[in-house]
Formats: structure tokens, sequence, C-alpha cells
């Protein structure tokens, strides 16, 4: 009995039940409120980014498409037509090609100021990625410029076209070619990049010192070498005009100067340490500040470009001209012709034949300080500027260019008789007075016909020229009203 006793225990044993101290948990859901799983996800998103953008930094990238075709300025082209062919010898290359060097890619940089949108620094510039150079060019802010409003400056494009693409196709006139990628650089962004590259070593050339409360900018900097931040070293490039007249002499040439010597202290200090320098912070400084056309692939590619480039490939040069120049009161740069166009072609060019002047339309004047348009062609009032002073004694005369029109003719359009007319004079006035008659036309007077600020008898044409044919007052050149002008706004000086 005790024994069956014990053989039943035993076997009951193995169902005896364990205590809930000795039980395996049973397992729970983690249940998160919306707001963590939002934070927890966007860690996770923004990590996966940080490791696509660096993978992307490393391995990424490809070359942008560019511009084919330099410009003709003012000529339209229809849907099936196509541009003239450039000068190059192989005159069977498709239009397409039109003697582009595609490795050759061209920029222009906007820096823009605190005021009415004018810009303080328009420099264009080309990068080589075969010869590994990269020739940068300062444009003076003054520079005169075939516009239709008052204020012919190249630094009132991007305010009056209202765009970069505007601004890049009115450039085109004094460059021949429209850039195939702009920036426009809010002046933080250079504060900022400067910090983020660590500051730069710079030997300030002269003691600044400018105060200006409406734009907030204040300079106090002595003369000699400092390790500039970024905010100092905003104040070193933006001094033009100093306290009490202490500015540059020579205004914003004395400034322009300055800036070539510190980017080239700067571009010598980013290469010699490109590998410590954090790729991804200024890729996203330049995308928070800077306005451009290049998407985020083409900027891996320029960044890898350019960090292929030594110091000695890098050039900085200004547009020759003349800094003294004073049209309606108003200080200008004029741009030399001949000498402007010899630095493009060899300094800025992509296509593979030289420019000519058919690619350009440049506002300047001559030897005689008469303003004309290389191309003849006037945007606004054709004789803007008549009443001027000017330049010092001391200023340069401007070289006469290659194949440029009679300065002291003012070009004038054939009447579709296909005859040239006389061609009246215009005097500082701005009035056009017909020349004194040398004999009665022939024929009968056209009674019906009388023109506004002319007399109502026309004048005969001066010998040996011979008498003009009849015409509309519609086909008088002269009396054709200039087009509309936009109001000139305040103008930035600073």
């Amino acid at each position: 009995m005790d024994k069956q006793n014990k053989d039943k225990s035993q076997n009951k044993a193995p169902k005896i039940k364990k205590g809930r101290h000795l039980q395996k948990p049973e397992k729970k859901k983690l249940r998160l409120s919306f707001p963590v799983k939002l934070a927890i996800g966007a860690v996770l998103v923004a990590a996966a980014a940080a490791l696509g953008v660096l993978a992307f930094l490393k391995h990424g990238g490809k070359a942008p498409d560019v511009i084919l075709t330099p410009t003709t300025p003012h000529v339209s082209y229809g849907v099936n037509e196509s541009p003239p062919p450039t000068d190059d010898a192989d005159s069977s290359a498709p239009p397409t090609a039109y003697g582009r060097d595609k490795n050759k890619f061209t920029f222009v940089v906007f820096g823009t100021d605190k005021g009415g949108g004018n810009t303080d620094v328009v420099m264009v510039a080309t990068l080589d990625t075969t010869q590994n150079t990269l020739n940068v060019v300062n444009i003076p802010r003054d520079t005169l410029v075939n516009v239709s409003w008052n204020t012919k400056k190249v630094n009132s494009l991007l305010a009056y076209e209202k765009s970069p693409e505007g601004a890049v196709k009115k450039l085109a006139d004094i460059l021949g070619y429209e850039v195939d990628f702009y920036a426009v650089v809010d002046l933080k962004a250079f504060e900022e990049i400067v910090d983020a590259i660590g500051g730069i070593d710079f030997n300030v050339p002269r003691d600044m010192n400018y105060d200006d409360d409406a734009q907030n900018f204040h300079v106090h900097i002595n003369k000699g070498q400092h390790h500039l931040n970024g905010k100092d070293a905003l104040g070193v490039v933006r001094f033009r005009n100093g306290n009490n007249n202490t500015g540059y002499a020579s205004g914003d040439i004395g400034r322009i100067e300055t800036q070539q010597k510190f980017l080239t202290a700067a571009a010598g200090q980013i290469l010699d340490k490109k590998s410590s320098i954090n790729v991804t912070s200024i890729a996203n400084i330049f995308l928070k500040y800077v306005k451009t056309n290049l998407d985020l692939q083409e900027l891996v590619w320029f960044s890898k470009e350019i960090f292929k480039l030594s110091i000695e490939g890098v050039t900085f040069t200004t547009m020759p001209g003349d800094t003294d120049a004073t049209i309606n009161g108003n200080s200008y740069v004029t741009i030399y012709v001949d000498e402007w166009l010899k630095l493009i072609n060899e300094k800025l060019n992509p296509f593979t034949a030289p420019l000519t002047l058919k690619n350009f339309s440049i506002y300047t004047h001559d030897a005689n300080k008469q303003l004309y348009v290389t191309d003849g062609h006037y945007e606004g009032k054709q004789d803007w500027g008549s009443v001027r002073s000017s330049s010092s004694s001391g200023s340069k005369s401007t070289p006469k260019p290659t194949a440029t029109p009679t300065p002291t003719a003012t070009p004038t359009p054939t009447p579709s008789g296909g005859e040239a007319t006389n061609t009246p004079e215009v005097t500082d006035t701005g009035i056009a007075t017909p020349a004194p008659p040398s004999e009665t036309p022939p024929g009968p007077e056209p009674s019906d016909i009388t023109p506004p600020d002319i007399t109502p008898e026309i004048p005969a044409t001066p010998e040996p020229l011979p008498p003009p044919p009849e015409i509309t007052p519609e086909e008088l050149p002269i009396l054709t009203p200039p087009p509309a002008t936009p109001p000139d706004p305040n103008y930035a000086a600073a």
C-alpha cells in the first residue's frame, strides 16, 4: 500500500503548478505616444539622410550641362532658325556644337548689399577642369551698361531685372555670352562660411574705420596681420568709404583690390586644409543663404573639381576701363573695349573660337568722351548722357575699338526707301536740329505733314548726298519717341 501510494505521488509530482514567482513573464507590446514615435522617426530619417549625404559626397555628383552658343545682342531667331555660325575654321561642324569647350564652366557671383537690392560685388569666372584653372574677373559696380533705365550701372541689373536669370541675360551684353551658372550670395553666407573654415589669416592693408547705422554696418580694424573671423572678414571686404573721408582714394577700385588679395589668401588656406574642412556644413550654409541654378549633384561635382586646384591655378583680374568717368553728375566706369575683349578671350571665353565685337553691346565712350554703343542699339533714350562733365585730366582715354561705329555720328536706321538720309545733329540739350539747308529740294512740299520739333519746310540734303525721298513722319528716325524708361529709384551709394 505504501509503495502504491508512493508511486502515485511520484506520478502526480510533474503535474504540480509553479508559483507565480516561478512563471515566465508574458511579453507586452511597447506602446509609444505619437510624439515619441515622430521624434524617433525623425532621428532615423536624419541618420539615414546623413549617411546618404556622406556617401553622395564621396561617390556622387555629375558634370552639369552648359550653354553651347555665345550671344548676338538684339537679334532674335524664329522657331526653325539657327544662330549664325562662329568664326571657327571648321564650318562643317553642326550648329549645336558651336565650338564650345565642354571642360570649361562659366559663373557669375552677385554679392548683395543691405540696401535697395544693388550688388556690391559682381564677379565672373571660368573653371577649366582640364587645365585645373579658375580665372576670376571683377566687374566694378559702377560699370556703364546698355539698359533702358537711367541708372545704367552693372550693380543695378539684379534689382531692375528682378531675377538672377534676367540679370544674367543683360550681363551677356558686356560678356559676349550668357554664363552657365549664377550665385546670388547673401552677406550672411560669406560671414558663416569664413567661420565654418576656421577663419582666414590676412594682412589688412590699411586702418579701416566706418560706421553706417542705416545698414547696421560697422568696421573697426587696424592695419596689419589678423586672423579674421567671419564678421571681421566681411567688414574688410565691404569697406570702401571711411569715417571722415578716410576710405580708398580710388573708391570701389581700391575695395576690389583688397577683395582680390583676401580671396587669394582665402583660396590658398582653404586648399591647404581641404582635407579637414567640413564640406557638409559649408553645403548647408550655401543652400541656406545662396540662390543658385546649380542642383545638389552639380554642387558636389564642382566641389570635387575645385579641390583639385592649386593656388597657382587661381587668378583674379579687374575689368579694364576708365574709372574716372562722370556722366550726368554720377560716377561711372566705362569699358576699354579692345582691352576687355582681349581679357575675355584669354581668361573667360568658354568657346574654342575667339569672341568678336559682334557678340557684344557695350555702352562706352571714345577718346573724345563721346558716348556710343558698339552695336548701335541704344536701350532707352539715345541722348542719355549728352549733358555730361568730362573725367579728370589725369584719366586715361578709352582706346577706339575695332569695327565700331564712328562715335561722332549717331547710328540711324535706314528708311524703307533703301537710301541713306541726312543724319541730324544731337545737341547737348538733347533736341534734334536739322542741318542748315543748302538749296530747295525738288518737287512739291508736303503741306499736310508738320512733324513736331522741326520747321514745316523740309531742308535739303547737303551735298554730295542726293535729296531725301518723301517719307512719312513715322519713317523719320529722329522723330521716333524713345522707349519709356522706368522711374529711377533711390540709388544706394554704399
